[in-house]
C-alpha cells in the first residue's frame, strides 16, 4: 500500500495516467464491487447495470467517460484494488462477478473509446485464493503481468538510508551499524517495513535531542531492531492499562494475526480520549493506527502479526497465573483435611 501510494502514483500522475485508489474490504455495503469501482471514478453515475459482466465495457466505450487531466490531455485512469485478500472472506459470488467484468473488459478493451488499467494487490500468502478463483472459472487473462514485492537487498538498504538521509546520515558506520542491527537472520535482505521504523526513530531522537546528524551513538541507544519490540516499547510508554492492552490485542488482530477493524465510535469507547489520539496521529510517534472512511485499524500487516505474537505471549502468561491461583486454591482447600486428619491421628494413636 505504501509502495502504491507514495511510489507508483507520483509515476502515473507523470506519464498520464489518474490513479484510483479502492479498498473494496472498507465497504460494508450489498453494493456490486463494479458500482463502488465506477463511482469512485464517477461519483453521480447511476444509469448502468453494475451487475452486467459488460458493465466496464459500456462505460469506457461511453465517450462522455474520457478523463483529461490540467491540460486537456487524456490521461487513462489507473484503478488499483488494494487489499483483495479481503474480498474472499466475503460474498465469493461478488468477487467472481467483479473478475469475470474485468475479464470481458480485457477482451474488448482494443474496441473502446476509453482505456482503463487494472492493478490487484495482494498478500503473498493469500494468491493462492485467487489462483483458484482463476483457475476454477478460467480467468486465464488475469495472470498476466504479475510482480513480487521482494525484500530489500543490502545495496537497496544502504541506497534508501543515504538518499533518503543525504544530510544527516554523515558517517558510513552509521548506515553499517544500522544493516547490523536489522539483519538478525543473516541473510543480507531487509523488511521495508523494518528498516522505515529503525529509521523514524532515529529521525525522532535526532529531533529530540537537537542535534543536526545522526550519530552512531543513536543508532545503538535507540535498541528497536523489530517490530515487536517496538509495539513494546509503545504500550509500555503509553502506559496502556490492562483492559486498554487486551482491546487493542483483541479488537485490531484475530486469532491467525490479521488486521481487523472497528468503527471509530466503538474505538473511541476501548481507550482514553488522550491514548485514542496518540495512537491515530500521523505526528505522533506512538502511531500504530489509521482511522480511515469511519474505521480504524492497525496500519501495517506486518504490525499486526508483531502484535499477535506478543498477545500470545500475554495469554500464556495469563494462563500460568491462573494455574498458580488454581494451585494455591487446592492446596488451601486440602489444608482442612489435613488440620482434621492431624487431630483424628493425635487422639486415636497412643
Amino acid at each position: 500500500t505504501s509502495l502504491l501510494k507514495a511510489g507508483i502514483f507520483p509515476q502515473l500522475l507523470l506519464g498520464n495516467y489518474l490513479p484510483v485508489f479502492v479498498r473494496l474490504g472498507e465497504y460494508n455495503d450489498e453494493r456490486n464491487y463494479a458500482e463502488i469501482i465506477l463511482k469512485n471514478i464517477s461519483p453521480d453515475l447511476n444509469d448502468l447495470d453494475f451487475s452486467s459482466k459488460d458493465v466496464f465495457c459500456n462505460y469506457f466505450q461511453n465517450e462522455n467517460n474520457i478523463f483529461c487531466n490540467s491540460n486537456k490531455k487524456q490521461v487513462t485512469p489507473v484503478v488499483i484494488l488494494d487489499q483483495l485478500e479481503e474480498l474472499f472472506l466475503g460474498e465469493m459470488n461478488k468477487i467472481t462477478l467483479l473478475l469475470q467484468q474485468i475479464v470481458e473488459w480485457k477482451n474488448y478493451v482494443g474496441k473502446l473509446n476509453s482505456d482503463c488499467r487494472f492493478v490487484f494487490a495482494i498478500r503473498e500468502d493469500d494468491l493462492y485464493l485467487l489462483e483458484e478463483l482463476i483457475d476454477l472459472h478460467r480467468f486465464n487473462s488475469l495472470k498476466n503481468g504479475r510482480y513480487r514485492l521482494r525484500n530489500i537487498s543490502k545495496n537497496g538498504a544502504e541506497e534508501i538510508i543515504l538518499k533518503g538521509g543525504k544530510d544527516i546520515v554523515k558517517e558510513d558506520l552509521v548506515v553499517k551499524r544500522i544493516l547490523q542491527i536489522l539483519n538478525k537472520n543473516h541473510r543480507e535482505s531487509y523488511e521495508a517495513s523494518e528498516l522505515s521504523l529503525m529509521c523514524s526513530q532515529l529521525y525522532e531522537l535526532m529531533k529530540k535531542q537537537g542535534m543536526a546528524y545522526i550519530s552512531v551513538d543513536m543508532v545503538d541507544r535507540t535498541g528497536i531492531s523489530s517490530i515487536t519490540e517496538y509495539y513494546r516499547n509503545i504500550i509500555e510508554n503509553l502506559k496502556l492499562s490492562k483492559d486498554e492492552i487486551e482491546s487493542l490485542e483483541r479488537e485490531f488482530v484475530t486469532d491467525s494475526g490479521r488486521r481487523s477493524f472497528i468503527s471509530v465510535d466503538k474505538y473511541e469507547k476501548l481507550f482514553r480520549h488522550d491514548i485514542c489520539d496518540k495512537l491515530v496521529n500521523t505526528q505522533s510517534q506512538y502511531r500504530i493506527l489509521s482511522k480511515t472512511n469511519g474505521k480504524v485499524e492497525i496500519v501495517h500487516d506486518l504490525l499486526a502479526k508483531a502484535i499477535k505474537i506478543v498477545k500470545d505471549e500475554h495469554a500464556t502468561n495469563n494462563l500460568k497465573q491462573v494455574t498458580k491461583q488454581e494451585k494455591i486454591i487446592c492446596y488451601l482447600s486440602l489444608l482442612p483435611i489435613l488440620l482434621v486428619t492431624l487431630v483424628v491421628i493425635y487422639y486415636i494413636l497412643p
